[in-house]
């Protein structure tokens, strides 16, 4: 009993201690009280700046909703702005920031209503869109709405303010084009910010880029060894560009990836690979690298199940592990190429495989959806899956055990100069990496509940908020970045 006694001490004791550890260097920086009369419906969070967070919270007063937008810096509230009051719900779908001036997008009925607030003057302006977008990509300062197809035609409207919206028909002239079109509106297509840390790279058979003031698409082609590069301009042209591959051997698996104007490829059979560097505008090859099953290639950091294996790894295994392995495996092997680069005009390329079937990547389309706060505001998340009981039940446990360690990442990375030289020197991107909340929220469980929070990473630090239930307010904190 004694011996039980002790135990349970020393478990209360580390309890407390564990608690102490998690939440030092959290800071409460402000509090924002509902009224009596009014129900909380939700908040919409994010940053304005490296300092700055904004925060949308929206109340109900009898049959009467009401948004106010709150700001924060790194000790207290810097403004508030009342955004909208009326019967129907406000629903805002993205945002993006231009200096000083926040543009937010909202969906009314069979409409979008551009809305800007600009933090200095305090001033609010609106401007209605007569359309109900099929689909959202969320540039760093501008953002695409993307209108339903009519008549081989699709509207895409290209939003930075209130004062500057360009709305562009592309008509399709081939059934190449026509495909493609119909094809932005789905899952098939996925838009790459590129303007915010890439944490992997895009999976989907269609990719999106920003560039050069224009959106492209880029189209892996292995069956015939190319990449088509489809260009959206301002003038409603549709464009294509193709690169050849020129490769005997069949490939297996292929990714591309536009940084600046140079297209990155990697391809692979099943025993060689090639990263492959174009310039776009020339179509001229500017560097190549060579992999193999044995030696592998250059490398500045190898990762596999989540490790760092730079010194130690089977070269053939990793090589292998890019291709389907076991049968009945859960882990659908997928080759991804992201590219970051550095402030002085360095670049990071990863290249890695990830799970077909469950990977999500946070580095495109509308930002919020990278929160899971707005998909539980809105019911936007993809739900839980559940299967009934069958007699191979046992053996996915354990296919699903080891694919659950593959999920932790596996990739390799190579640093390359201006010049696309490699080099041996850690390099650190230009963007901090994205926020990786599930380890916030492990720490800050253990001392209070999360009911509709956002995490807003900034530059120094990583603001939260939370609603307090016995309150009925939010609270704001400041924590340090893990790092």
């Amino acid at each position: 009993m004694r011996t039980e006694t002790k135990l349970s001490k020393i478990i209360s004791i580390f309890i407390i201690l564990l608690s102490y550890l998690n939440v030092q260097g959290q800071k409460s920086i402000g509090e924002i009280k509902i009224e009596e009369k009014q129900k909380n419906v939700s908040n919409l969070s994010g940053a304005l700046n490296d300092s700055i967070s904004f925060h949308i919270i929206i109340n109900k007063v009898k049959k009467e909703y009401k948004s106010e937008i709150y700001f924060y810096n790194k000790s207290e509230q810097t403004k508030l702005i009342k955004l909208y009051k009326g019967p129907e719900k406000p629903i805002y779908v993205t945002f993006h920031v231009n200096d000083n001036n926040l543009t937010l997008i909202k969906e009314s009925q069979n409409l979008s209503i551009i809305q800007d607030v600009n933090y200095l003057t305090e001033v609010t302006s609106s401007k209605p869109i007569y359309l109900k977008p099929e689909n959202i990509f969320s540039h760093k300062n501008r953002t695409f709405l993307i209108d339903e197809i009519k008549d081989r035609t699709r509207k895409i409207i290209q939003i930075k303010s209130v004062e500057d919206i360009k709305i562009t028909s592309y008509k399709a002239k081939n059934f190449f084009q026509l495909n493609l079109l119909n094809a932005i509106s789905t899952d098939k297509t996925e838009f790459v910010n590129d303007l915010q840390f890439v944490e992997k790279g895009s999976i989907k058979t269609y990719k999106a880029f920003y560039s050069n003031g224009n959106l492209v698409f880029v189209i892996d082609n292995k069956k015939v060894g190319e990449i088509n590069l489809v260009y959206f301009n301002e003038s409603g042209d549709i464009r294509n560009q193709k690169i050849a591959i020129e490769e005997s051997k069949k490939i297996k698996k292929m990714n591309s990836f536009i940084k600046d104007n140079f297209l990155f490829t990697f391809y692979m059979n099943k025993e060689l690979a090639y990263l492959l560097i174009h310039d776009v505008k020339t179509e001229k090859l500017v560097s190549e690298f060579k992999y193999d099953i044995n030696s592998f290639g250059l490398y500045n950091k190898v990762i596999i199940n989540g490790k760092v294996s730079n010194n130690s790894f089977n070269t053939k295994k990793f090589f292998k592990s890019f291709f389907p392995q076991a049968i009945g495996s859960t882990y659908n092997a997928e080759l991804y190429l992201g590219v970051n680069k550095s402030t002085n005009g360095d670049y990071i390329v990863q290249i890695g495989h990830v799970d077909k079937n469950t990977y999500h990547n946070r580095s495109g389309n509308n930002y919020w959806w990278n929160y899971p706060a707005f998909g539980f505001n809105y019911n936007l998340s993809n739900g839980n899956t559940s299967v009934g009981f069958n007699p191979g039940a046992m053996s996915m446990v354990i296919f699903e055990a080891l694919s659950d360690n593959k999920r932790k990442g596996n990739y390799f990375e190579l640093n390359l100069d201006s010049n696309f030289n490699h080099v041996g020197d850690t390099i650190n991107p230009e963007y901090t990496s994205l926020l990786k909340s599930e380890e916030y929220i492990k720490r800050i469980n253990i001392t209070m509940k999360l009911k509709k929070h956002f995490f807003i990473p900034l530059k120094y630090s990583v603001r939260m908020i939370n609603f307090n239930n016995k309150k009925e307010s939010y609270e704001i904190f400041d924590y340090p970045i893990i790092k």
